[in-house]
């Protein structure tokens, strides 16, 4: 009987441990299949303040979506290549509009609920080191392209005719 009352606090005190950990997946699971990311406001204001936002014609949900993001139909003639001026202008067959962007402020790209689904992002500001970085990065890549080696499958997927 003493062994048994030992017994108890430790069942009790498991039992409590997964009611917690079962209350923190449901809380985790709710948070997750919200109808959509609604950030903080005054992240918001503080990222797209001053902006200049890329206001398009397109429904968000009318876009092919995977777990891992959009995903674009497949199409047989994907291997065509297009030149800037077919792609834009008014007599281009697509009604593309070309975005001027200096690269230094971010832009949000929205449709037509002005629901922000892409962002012309840019460089950090007020970080004098950015430059350099990317440049330090660009010849650390440059530098392992010889040892890199891709099986014959991973040479071309669907996002182009590049190793990924």
């Amino acid at each position: 009987p003493a062994s048994t009352s030992c017994a108890e606090p430790s069942r009790l005190s498991k039992r409590k441990a997964r009611q917690k950990a079962s209350s923190r997946r449901n809380r985790k699971k709710k948070k997750t299949t919200q109808d959509g990311y609604v950030p903080e406001p005054q992240l918001s204001k503080k990222q797209f303040s001053g902006s200049h936002v890329a206001a398009t014609a397109y429904s968000a949900e009318s876009f092919g979506i995977a777990s891992t993001g959009y995903v674009g139909p497949r199409t047989n003639n994907a291997s065509t290549t297009y030149r800037l001026d077919q792609l834009v202008g008014s007599h281009s067959r697509f009604g593309f509009r070309l975005q001027e962007w200096d690269a230094g402020n971010p832009i949000p790209i929205v449709d037509e609920q002005r629901r922000i689904y892409g962002v012309c992002a840019g460089v950090p500001k007020n970080d004098a080191g950015w430059d350099s970085l990317q440049m330090r990065a660009a010849s650390l890549l440059e530098a392992s392209r010889p040892t890199l080696k891709f099986k014959e499958k991973d040479r071309k997927s669907r996002r182009g005719k590049f190793s990924a």
